[in-house]
């Protein structure tokens, strides 16, 4: 069983924030690992605070 990770508006800003590349860069590895093992989601919520 695959157990799903949430992922949180801070995770995604942090994967595109380009002053802080220490945040950038781990933010960006746990986002394409998540993409990968296809355990990551997110709800109706995260998705419309990016906007």
């Amino acid at each position: 069983m695959n157990a799903k990770t949430f992922v949180d508006t801070n995770v995604l800003f942090y994967a595109h924030d380009v002053e802080a590349a220490e945040k950038r860069a781990i933010a960006s590895g746990l986002l394409r690992q998540l993409w990968t093992d296809r355990t990551g989601t997110l709800s109706l919520q995260v998705a419309q605070e990016l906007t």
